[in-house]
């Protein structure tokens, strides 16, 4: 029986395996191919030879690969009586295995697919939104063309594969793996479709802190039928401790702060507020074991309309940001590690 040298799965005839290993594996007529057989394993370098082999050696390997003796331990024993033996094993908890065998290792490389695909997609939304020329309407418009790029392809390949199933007899079973594989790929953004879907998959992939609302106060500066009507006014902060705690555990960065940490502890020239009386103070109170590191909070306001109009100062907005002192230099003036936490109207600071 035929059998896949990447995967170990086995097919009914020649033709079979090749769809496969077209399909599944990507191979080409000019790819590398094995012979998966009993103690064969021979390499070529195309498909036509590969062919070639497995029908002139292997073409009838039910038959034609046992002869009339086997060899166990160096001892010839007539094939007679191995199959007289054969006849009295049950082999069909053997094959029971292999089908069992067969569908882990379909549904390892489905898993694989699902996941290598999930992460792409990840990075190629987190470098959107990344991106600060982008807005959040061209990150959407960028997601409708590239699904939009891949449809009609899809559908076209979808045809393609039905009519190749149906030629090579392909059986039921691989036909819904070859079906699944594609099901996941046509449906790469569906979950993605939309802002708020995009928000959510992030959030629940940790790759996204949202901001959280709470109420600053409220006060009765509207009017309605000559009647005062209180208006309730929300700020907007994302939780330091969420942001430092994704921070904090990105690859390196804890490795790199604490050597940062001990270049300082050994120069003797200030360049750092680690380094000062005043923060050695402010760390007494701590446990000596703790790691105590430093923030800078800032505050600032600006314009979000047109400062120099008659309506200047409405629309300012203020902002509360911090940065990381503690960050070796090359890392600290970059404006991807300066966070912000806080944003507001600047009337309801008054």
């Amino acid at each position: 029986m035929p059998s896949c040298n990447k995967c170990q799965a086995n097919f009914n005839n020649i033709k079979s395996l090749i769809v496969h290993l077209r399909l599944l594996h990507g191979l080409t007529d000019n790819s590398k191919f094995c012979c998966n057989e009993f103690q064969c394993y021979r390499d070529f370098n195309s498909l036509n030879s590969f062919k070639k082999h497995l029908s002139k050696k292997h073409g009838n390997h039910r038959t034609n690969s046992i002869s009339n003796t086997i060899a166990i331990n160096s001892i010839n024993i007539p094939i007679t009586n191995i199959i007289e033996t054969s006849s009295l094993i049950d082999h069909s908890s053997t094959t029971d295995t292999s089908k069992t065998q067969n569908m882990i290792i379909e549904d390892n490389l489905l898993l694989e697919f699902q996941n290598e695909l999930k992460n792409n997609t990840l990075l190629f939304v987190t470098d959107l939104y990344g991106n600060t020329t982008l807005t959040r309407k061209h990150v959407q418009c960028v997601i409708d063309k590239v699904e939009t790029l891949f449809e009609k392809p899809l559908r076209i390949f979808e045809t393609y594969l039905s009519n190749v199933i149906s030629e090579y007899n392909i059986s039921e079973k691989d036909s819904k793996c070859l079906n699944k594989f594609l099901h996941e790929f046509q449906n790469t953004f569906q979950s993605l479709a939309t802002e708020h879907k995009r928000f959510a998959f992030l959030e629940k992939s940790e790759l996204f802190i949202p901001p959280e609302a709470y109420t600053v106060g409220q006060r009765y500066d509207r009017f309605k039928n000559n009647i005062a009507t209180p208006q309730i006014y929300k700020a907007q902060h994302i939780p330091i401790h969420k942001v430092l705690k994704h921070f904090i555990l990105l690859p390196n960065v804890l490795l790199e702060v604490l050597q940062y940490l001990e270049e300082l502890n050994s120069e003797l020239v200030i360049s750092n507020i680690v380094q000062t009386e005043f923060w050695k103070n402010k760390i007494k109170g701590f446990e000596s074991r703790s790691l105590v590191l430093p923030l800078f909070v800032y505050f600032d306001e600006y314009e979000s309309g047109n400062p120099l109009g008659s309506h200047s100062g409405i629309h300012k907005l203020g902002a509360v940001y911090f940065s990381l002192p503690f960050l070796p230099i090359r890392y600290r003036a970059k404006l991807e590690n300066i966070f912000l936490c806080l944003l507001f109207h600047s009337s309801d600071l008054k």
